[in-house]
């Protein structure tokens, strides 16, 4: 269905999805599955499907990056070190070279990841990405993993965020550390990250943005 500007009047006879529709526009909605000969043959079969909706986000890249520097500081996943078992086994009894060899890597993964990023918002075509939602806004696990990034580079979410932000030119650019060492001179992460869930991502708080506007 296309709506239009102004009002629009929907009818339809007795089950026909009025209701639902009226739900599914709020995003809002309760475990109700459509009940049919089909689905529902007789009063003592259940129902085995679930309620669900997709809904498709299409997003120009100018208002994207006009939502984030509007949050200024922001996080990303952190990238997955393919190299971490190498390290854990070459460096096996020499925990500072095996810690120093690692952050290294990790350093240049994020900074790769960041990079890609960059790339992606740079690009002047829009995103479309579909999400699949479940009762009461609960989101399935694959389309919460896709508003990690947009997929503008695949890589696993480790529940490690590092903050990015705009900087004086409007470039955008990784947050470090004032200190790279601890006491025990053991080298740190470069970077300014913190934990947090993929709610916390630049996606997902974009959609909570398209949940208020509806």
């Amino acid at each position: 269905m296309e709506f239009s500007p102004g009002i629009n009047i929907i009818v339809g006879r007795n089950n026909a999805g009025k209701t639902s529709l009226l739900e599914v526009l709020t995003l809002e909605f309760e475990n109700h599955p459509y009940k049919s000969l089909k689905t529902l043959p007789n009063k003592l079969s259940s129902i085995q499907e679930e309620s669900k909706i997709e809904i498709t986000l299409k997003i120009e890249k100018e208002e994207l990056r006009s939502f984030i520097k509007k949050l200024s500081i922001i996080g990303i996943p952190r990238a997955a070190t393919e190299n971490y078992y190498f390290f854990a086994d070459k460096y096996e009894y020499n925990p500072n070279e095996y810690h120093s060899q690692y952050m290294s890597a990790i350093d240049e993964s994020v900074r790769y990841a960041v990079r890609q990023f960059k790339d992606f918002l740079e690009n002047p075509d829009f995103i479309q990405t579909s999400l699949f939602l479940q009762p009461n806004i609960k989101m399935e696990n694959r389309s919460l993993i896709k508003l990690l990034n947009f997929e503008s580079y695949k890589q696993a979410f480790e529940k490690v965020f590092y903050k990015i932000k705009y900087n004086q030119s409007y470039q955008i650019v990784i947050e470090e550390t004032t200190s790279y060492s601890d006491d025990d001179g053991i080298v740190q992460e470069p970077f300014v990250n913190y934990s947090g869930k993929i709610q916390e991502s630049i996606g997902y708080k974009l959609f909570n943005k398209f949940q208020n506007r509806i």
